[in-house]
């Protein structure tokens, strides 16, 4: 809190105790009264040009030539405490609580994904199609 926003397009300075504690794998305590800034980096994508590089032997090469024009989804969840330990390589849709969904596209060379369209447009998305829980089918069975 207090501090000022960062300048887009920018390095976002960390402090260096919270790089290192993080770094060991120390877990993030998320205030939810704060916005935080994050940057997305990768030595493999330059995300302004949306372009694949640094891969040894290899040339750099558009992204849209291997995933066409549709975006690029990240989620990011936590399985609730109700998956079943013994089952936990599954991800059903009902174990997952999401905690943030991005999607990144590049405006100049893909169409405009359905999350984004949802937040400029208003507009609905249709349901996600869901994993059957064969947990649920089998108890009942």
């Amino acid at each position: 809190p207090g501090s000022p926003l960062p300048t887009l397009g920018e390095p976002i300075r960390e402090d260096p105790n919270s790089l290192r504690y993080r770094k060991k794998g120390g877990l993030v305590d998320w205030n939810t009264d704060v916005v935080y800034s994050m940057a997305l980096y990768s030595s493999y994508v330059d995300f302004s040009q949306w372009k694949c590089l640094n891969f040894p032997g290899i040339k750099p090469f558009s992204m849209t030539s291997v995933g066409g024009s549709q975006p690029v989804n990240l989620m990011l969840y936590i399985l609730k405490n109700n998956a079943p330990d013994e089952e936990s390589k599954y991800h059903y849709e009902c174990d997952k609580e999401m905690v943030t969904h991005l999607e990144i596209s590049h405006a100049a060379n893909m169409s405009v994904g359905p999350h984004d369209r949802k937040c400029t447009t208003g507009e609905t998305l249709p349901a996600r199609p869901r994993l059957l829980d064969t947990r649920a089918v089998s108890a009942e069975s």
